[in-house]
């Protein structure tokens, strides 16, 4: 909690009071739909694939009261171009 806002703070110590959490589990819970996108987003093996299995995947997170996060095919591509490009100019290896 010493990260969040100080306007935050008397909420979130309010919250942790009224539900009997600890601060750690408070941030878990905070934390825990970012998570799950990100762990999500690390397993799906972008390298080598074409654009019909790429619209298989499941690459769309809805997040409550904030909206929807999601990728195209091309958006991939293109900064997988970039990154190549920029490697190259560089020679820098993975």
């Amino acid at each position: 909690m010493a990260n969040r806002n100080r306007k935050l703070k008397p909420v979130i110590h309010k919250i942790l009071k009224e539900n009997n959490i600890t601060e750690e589990q408070f941030n878990e819970i905070i934390d825990s739909p970012y998570k799950f996108t990100k762990d999500t987003i690390e397993k799906l093996d972008l390298k080598e694939i074409n654009e019909e299995d790429f619209n298989k995947l499941e690459t769309n997170f809805i997040y409550k009261f904030i909206g929807k996060f999601y990728t195209e095919y091309k958006t991939v591509k293109a900064v997988q171009n970039r990154v190549s490009t920029f490697l190259k100019r560089n020679k820098w290896k993975k």
